[in-house]
This record gives structure tokens, sequence and C-alpha cells, in this order.
């Protein structure tokens, strides 16, 4: 069962182990660890752990509209 969350700020690679993310982009979590942290992975493949605190669980619905509307941050100019 996959589960889905969307950033809600900026998160910051400080470490090697750590996801490096944007505000409003989408993340599908791999695991759930009981201290709070997630292991997750973007849609640009990028990997790593982060503080459950920095996201919000998201619905099929709102990734899918995220990902057909391009709400990872992108230019289409």
């Amino acid at each position: 069962d996959k589960s889905y969350v969307i950033c809600s700020s900026d998160l910051a690679a400080h470490i090697p182990t750590h996801l490096a993310a944007q505000k409003g982009e989408v993340v599908m979590v791999i695991q759930k660890y009981p201290t709070g942290w997630w292991r997750g992975v973007t849609q640009s493949g990028a990997s790593g752990i982060f503080d459950k605190k920095k996201v919000k669980e998201a619905t099929f619905a709102e990734v899918d509209a995220l990902v057909r509307g391009g709400g990872g941050g992108g230019s289409s100019t």
C-alpha cells in the first residue's frame, strides 16, 4: 500500500541520508519509523528520510492533480 505526502515546507538535506525536496513537491512514502521520521522518494528519484512534521498526507486525487498540473515548481515558459 503506497502512501503519498506533499511537502508543507522545503526539506533540507543536512546530511546525505536526509531527503531534499521543495515545498509542494510530492513524495512517495516507503517506510514510516516510530521516531516520526519517514523514508521516501520524490518524483525526480531523490530519496532519503524526512521529518513527518514537514509534510501533509495526501489523497490520490491531490497527488494526481499536482502531477498533472506540474505542481512540482517547474516552469512551462
